[in-house]
């Protein structure tokens, strides 16, 4: 004998709630080198595949940045674009 070995539960620390349901959380972070929307479309994609092997889970993505990053490139793009056209006109 070396040890006994006893199954207990764990007390509670946090708990995890979304839209008033008790819900499991689980928080995805990239690598520095990584590209933000690329992770952020990967992680959907295999929530797509997860929910196919779970059809009885619910998945919600409570926070995404990538939506903003986008929204950001794309207003980037837009001012620039604008800025070109105008130093046009002005030269």
């Amino acid at each position: 004998d070396v040890a006994t070995v006893v199954q207990e539960s764990d007390p509670i620390s946090s708990i995890s709630r979304v839209d008033g349901e008790d819900a499991l959380s689980i928080s995805i972070t990239k690598l520095p080198a990584a590209n933000t929307v690329e992770v952020s479309q990967g992680v959907i994609a295999a929530l797509d595949t997860i929910g196919e092997a779970f059809p009885d889970a619910q998945f919600t993505i409570i926070f995404d940045q990538a939506p903003f990053i986008q929204q950001s490139i794309e207003t980037l793009a837009t001012e620039g674009m604008l800025g070109l056209v105008f130093a046009v006109l002005v030269i």
